[in-house]
């Protein structure tokens, strides 16, 4: 059951790298010296919220997503696992596109019809290329992420 319940952590791991645009309208200089950063309680709270919900929203994601990986390596040949997880990077770089610019959920696939005529009307270089990006950052951060597991395991190993 408790690995279940982590896989259902990825889908939306990634997109919440884009919260950080939430920060756009917080000042975090004060208005008297330009170097100087303000003392208002209230944008360094939005701050360390955002980038808290960010690390463990990311953080749970990875981890599904390497449980998910491993059992990709357990069923199947190692290329075809592999291409499985690049699939993987690249849908999800393309439903952070299709959440954020295109405001689609899951829910959505519900209307299939309406899903793919959004998708469809904004496909252009914009869009693939936040795509690609997106698809990348999630590649970059699964492979620190697993290199940061193996190192734990590591040490773990080393200290029994």
């Amino acid at each position: 059951m408790a690995r279940r319940s982590l896989a259902d952590f990825f889908p939306n791991a990634p997109y919440l790298i884009t919260d950080f645009i939430h920060l756009q309208h917080i000042t975090f200089y004060t208005n008297e010296t330009p170097n100087l950063y303000t003392t208002n309680f209230w944008s360094w709270l939005g701050l360390f919220q955002i980038g808290a919900a960010v690390f463990i929203g990311l953080f749970s994601g990875m981890l599904s997503l390497w449980i998910i990986h491993h059992r990709f390596l357990k069923r199947l040949i190692s290329p075809i696992a592999e291409f499985a997880l690049l699939m993987i990077f690249i849908s999800s770089g393309a439903a952070v596109y299709i959440g954020r610019f295109l405001r689609l959920n899951s829910w959505d696939l519900f209307y299939p019809a309406h899903f793919i005529t959004q998708i469809t009307g904004h496909i252009n270089s914009f869009s693939i290329a936040f795509s690609l990006m997106s698809a990348a950052a999630v590649g970059i951060e699964y492979c620190f992420f697993s290199v940061l597991l193996m190192t734990a395991a590591k040490i773990s190993r080393l200290h029994r």
